[in-house]
């Protein structure tokens, strides 16, 4: 590389999701890696660090939000590299340092890479122009108990649309909110709206570990969904009408119902 610059790589959702281009940029970069935005397992690092034959810096949440200009500062001299799970920009984070960079005049290039937005609507069987908006089921605390999610589900529900939820993810835990938790919690503001769209046999779709060889795809309603465990990343689809092709399609891509 000519030049120094800022470079955010997505990892994809596996180690092995990793591009030649992405390969190519860590070679010859000094190399941080966030993991509260995004899962990526210790497994995973240590993978990169091996193929890349550099040491990955990890950096926190704190790190990065408070030495944000620091760090694209040091990519007038040298090629920094951000590795990000997923596909990178999808967090505000992120956004918030390819700014930063454009600020302080510092060139920035992005190497996308799958993102559990796209895999999972992939993975679920369903139509992808069929999704509304996305929203996020936050952990609830004993004075912060956001619902406005609920609006969002109901607003995809009255435009016949399905709801991808993401649920919160805890960096400490390597996980995402329990399902059993992020059902309570939905079940919750239904009794603070009251618009009968979260019901004991409302179906949803549960997809954990996407990408992995763990990964799991249950499909039932929320009574035979609470006990359901999955130990790592994890969302929820919440479908509107489904059509005969996305029914045969759920069961082509191996989503098992359960009752």
């Amino acid at each position: 590389m000519a030049f120094a610059m800022l470079f955010l790589v997505g990892t994809g959702l596996a180690g092995k999701d990793l591009t030649l281009q992405a390969l190519e940029i860590m070679k010859e970069s000094e190399l941080y890696i966030e993991r509260y935005t995004s899962f990526i397992s210790e497994e995973h690092a240590k993978f990169i660090e091996k193929i890349a034959g550099r040491e990955l810096k990890r950096i926190s949440r704190r790190e990065m939000e408070e030495q944000v200009s620091e760090i694209v500062k040091r990519a007038k001299s040298s090629n920094i590299a951000i590795i990000v799970g997923g596909d990178p920009l999808m967090a505000t984070t992120h956004k918030i340092l390819a700014i930063e960079a454009v600020r302080q005049g510092v060139k920035i290039k992005v190497v996308h890479a799958s993102s559990i937005v796209t895999v999972a609507i992939g993975e679920s069987g369903l139509d992808f122009y069929k999704f509304g908006q996305v929203c996020t089921i936050p952990k609830w605390q004993e004075h912060y108990k956001p619902v406005s999610f609920y609006e969002t589900i109901a607003k995809n529900i009255s435009n016949r649309q399905h709801s991808l939820v993401l649920l919160d993810y805890s960096e400490e835990g390597r996980a995402s909110l329990p399902i059993g938790e992020a059902l309570e919690i939905l079940e919750s503001a239904e009794k603070h709206y009251k618009k009968g769209i979260i019901m004991n046999n409302t179906k949803m779709l549960v997809i954990g570990n996407m990408g992995s060889e763990s990964q799991t795809k249950l499909y039932g309603s929320i009574d035979a969904l609470k006990d359901v465990r999955i130990a790592g990343p994890a969302l929820l689809i919440i479908p509107s009408e489904l059509s005969e092709i996305e029914k045969e399609s759920m069961s082509a891509m191996g989503v098992k119902e359960v009752e």
